[in-house]
């Protein structure tokens, strides 16, 4: 009904008067926009505090559904939904060229469908990179926008080298948009995201990091992938390791859900079950903005990675803005999609540990939850099923055999990366993060990264789900 999910609208009942649909369309709809708007008046008056979650995505829900009454009775006024979206957002300055979904006439500025791409000094190189692979090696001809955060993030000679790359490449700065003294835009690094997909004039819009490597030209992915038709959004999983060290991350969402019901999505997810340390990997991030709920719950992420917000809450207990996307939809009863597989890794093989003498310490940190433990021992060669993902949707993947070191006992092996591969819904590789260097973290570094193995990620767990056995991944 109106737009969100059977989920936004249970918890709504207790507080709107969601009469039978027996009048005229519009009579219905002005009675649930005028109901809408008085209650979220009476709202604003009590903002929520950084740490209520909870009580903002009840919130965000009611907006979706004034804002899908606005689009679907043209003659209501927009007034009270503009005057709501300010007192609850007053960080956001929406510009001519920002895409709404309400909007009586199409922006002349809109585009259907795009990429953008946060960039500024220190990641200049990758971008570029990006962008020039899109454009000359995929062939892709989605238009980008470059989004930076003043002229101290991105000069005004760089923003010419990326406009002369081409047709359809334009800049926006994020501070024409939204209040830096709120939202913490000028040196918010990850923060910069979902507000660079909010200001974007793009309906359907993928926010890309500059580091991101696509193996096949992302054009038509609104048009191909289920999940994004399904629900307007399409995350990605990370890769499904476990963590000593996880900041709490797995009991904070538990009691900002609490008195809540799991969406089916997050029921499924080895984050909930605390057999995987993170749940997405915000690298890529796919929302259909033409839609009330999607539109709302982007609105959310931004809130959520405001200034106030992000310090005294949201990065005490989670990486960035990698979490927030999907705990928007979470927490707004907003239905959202996941590619069906968790990240694999795509790098060299190498031993984890040497024969001898035994290491003192463990490789690495790390425990996998998610590969296959025994591959056979009497072969040199490890058959393509022991690294078959056990997701139907990758049968289609071609997969490489493996030489053992030893013939009748393969010594442990692991496949080092710092870069996560991510496939379609077709299995078929799609993206990686981390560039094509071999660690972009280290400072000065130009040695590219090698590529000869990739390890498919996999919801199928080990005895326990802990431990990796005689196969691993490591990060570098």
């Amino acid at each position: 009904m109106f737009g969100t999910s059977l989920r936004g609208i249970s918890h709504l009942k207790s507080h709107l008067p969601l009469i039978p649909h027996n009048g005229p369309s519009d009579t219905y709809h002005a009675q649930v926009a005028n109901a809408t708007t008085r209650e979220l008046q009476s709202l604003l008056q009590d903002p929520p505090e950084p740490e209520n979650f909870a009580e903002m995505g009840d919130r965000i829900a009611r907006l979706s559904t004034l804002a899908e009454t606005a689009m679907k009775d043209p003659s209501l006024d927009r007034q009270p939904l503009t005057s709501l979206l300010r007192g609850y957002f007053p960080w956001w300055q929406p510009a001519s060229a920002t895409y709404v979904p309400w909007q009586r006439q199409p922006n002349v500025f809109e585009a259907e469908k795009g990429i953008v791409i946060c960039a500024g000094s220190s990641n200049l190189i990758f971008a570029l990179h990006l962008i020039r692979s899109l454009r000359n090696v995929l062939n892709s001809t989605l238009p980008i926008q470059v989004a930076y955060a003043g002229d101290e993030d991105l000069s005004f000679h760089d923003r010419r080298v990326f406009t002369d790359l081409g047709p359809d490449i334009e800049t926006m700065d994020l501070l024409h948009y939204f209040d830096n003294g709120m939202s913490g835009l000028v040196g918010g690094s990850w923060a910069m995201k979902p507000f660079a997909m909010l200001a974007s004039r793009f309906k359907k819009t993928m926010v890309v990091d500059a580091d991101a490597i696509f193996l096949r030209a992302p054009d038509n992915i609104f048009e191909e992938e289920p999940g994004l038709l399904e629900t307007g959004t399409l995350f990605w999983h990370d890769r499904a390791f476990i963590q000593e060290d996880d900041r709490g991350r797995h009991d904070w969402v538990r009691s900002i859900m609490e008195g809540r019901e799991p969406s089916p999505k997050l029921n499924e997810s080895l984050f909930w079950t605390a057999d995987a340390y993170q749940e997405m990997d915000s690298a890529v991030v796919c929302m259909d903005k033409g839609r009330s709920n999607v539109f709302m719950s982007l609105l959310f992420a931004c809130w959520m990675n405001t200034r106030k917000v992000r310090e005294q809450e949201t990065y005490k207990h989670v990486h960035g803005d990698k979490e927030t996307f999907w705990l928007a939809s979470e927490l707004s009863s907003s239905n959202y999609s996941f590619a069906p597989a968790y990240a694999s890794s795509i790098g060299t093989l190498t031993p984890i540990y040497k024969p001898s003498p035994e290491p003192t310490e463990p490789l690495t940190p790390f425990r996998s939850p998610l590969l296959n433990p025994k591959p056979p021992s009497s072969s040199r060669f490890h058959e393509s099923t022991d690294l078959k993902p056990r997701l139907g949707a990758f049968r289609e993947v071609t997969h490489h055999r493996i030489l053992s070191t030893h013939s009748a006992d393969p010594a442990p092996m692991q496949v080092c990366s710092a870069q996560a591969l991510h496939l379609d819904h077709l299995g078929r590789p799609f993206w990686f993060n981390g560039s094509l260097r071999k660690n972009k973290s280290n400072a000065g570094s130009t040695e590219m990264a090698t590529f000869t193995h990739v390890m498919f990620g996999s919801r199928n767990m080990t005895q326990g789900g802990r431990r990796a056995g005689r196969w691993g991944v490591c990060l570098v």
